[in-house]
């Protein structure tokens, strides 16, 4: 989906392909990764008020209290 949404909104003029990158943080399994996800995702959002571009899933945690 992401590599659909930026071919689509023509990224490609304002973010070239060689200027792009991507990292992996391993995890021991999947409910590991979706709250990294979550932690990353939150720092972006709290950073420029909105979510990814290319990256809309976001896993929101159960707040407490």
């Amino acid at each position: 989906m992401a590599g659909w949404r930026f071919n689509y909104a023509a990224f490609e003029k304002v973010f070239p392909l060689e200027t792009l990158w991507v990292s992996w943080h391993p995890t021991v399994d999947k409910a590991t990764a979706y709250a990294k996800e979550g932690e990353m995702l939150a720092l972006y959002l709290a950073e420029h008020y909105e979510l990814p571009p290319l990256n809309y899933k976001f896993n929101w945690p159960k707040l407490e209290g």
